[in-house]
């Protein structure tokens, strides 16, 4: 039983070691995730801008065929 406690309470031990994060590893996690915000919200800017150009010619096309 003693051999019990003692192999759960080193699994534990380890475990509360290995999950706290370094002031660095926490940082550059930070960094990451702006990183990744920002081509995020490029790719939205690329992709508003494509359906407003894809809305401007449907828009175009349009008025071309109602004016013949």
């Amino acid at each position: 039983m003693k051999s019990m406690i003692t192999l759960f309470g080193a699994a534990l031990l380890s475990f509360g070691a290995v999950s706290c994060d370094s002031p660095q590893e926490n940082a550059r996690e930070d960094s990451l995730e702006r990183q990744a915000d920002s081509q995020e919200n490029a790719a939205d800017a690329v992709r508003d801008n494509a359906e407003r150009r894809a809305d401007s010619l449907e828009d175009t096309a349009d008025s071309t065929r109602d004016q013949q």
